[in-house]
């Protein structure tokens, strides 16, 4: 590995970054900020200490493989109660292939909106309806893999931390669950009481 930047708030660390660069392509990089010469002429200024201890602090705490077994099984647990709560109203994108344990990438086939307006409704979590970097776009991986534009408007990314339990995944499956019965029905009071009882409320 040449190059490696680090962002320390994905793994609990402080809001800053690192970059680890091989020593002979450091005279390959020209600095973005002049002056005292600091970080190895690459960005000049006082080194903010109390962030480099952070980050160095975050990393040494990481238990990778502890955190990634447990990441990993609140997103496969989430993925079974969706299953079993809708079974026809989602699509998990990408669930036979290697992929990250945090993450979990689902299309609501059955909600008539896109994935925008099902996360505006919902009260109990946030999720995102695409990447991090291209908010309020259509994800263009989710394109890329040859995932149709109208199955991609409809998907949301769900992302899990170390500190989600099977109880947070409940709530939420609970009001996604909720969301597609209101969807499907009509969001008046009145339509959900002429639906009658809905089995698992």
């Amino acid at each position: 590995v040449d190059a490696i930047t680090i962002a320390g708030h994905k793994f609990y660390g402080p809001r800053n970054g690192a970059l680890i660069l091989r020593s002979k392509y450091t005279s390959d990089i020209l600095p973005w900020m002049h002056g005292g010469g600091q970080e190895r002429k690459l960005r000049s200024g006082t080194e903010n200490t109390p962030m480099i201890m952070g980050l160095g602090a975050a990393a040494a705490a990481c238990n990778t493989a502890k955190i990634e077994a447990h990441l990993r099984a609140v997103r496969d647990y989430f993925e079974g109660q969706l299953k079993e709560a809708l079974p026809e109203e989602h699509v998990v994108h990408f669930a036979s292939s290697p992929r990250l344990p945090n993450t979990s990438s689902v299309a609501f086939v059955k909600y008539p909106k896109p994935s925008t307006d099902l996360m505006s409704k919902c009260k109990t979590f946030y999720a995102s309806s695409g990447s991090a970097c291209h908010s309020g776009a259509i994800s263009p991986v989710l394109l890329a893999c040859g995932i149709s534009k109208e199955m991609a408007e409809r998907t949301v990314r769900f992302s899990f931390g170390r500190e989600t339990t099977n109880e947070d995944v409940n709530r939420v499956v609970k009001e996604l669950k909720a969301m597609m019965f209101l969807a499907k029905h009509g969001s008046s009071l009145m339509n959900v009481i002429n639906a009658g009882p809905v089995p698992g409320f």
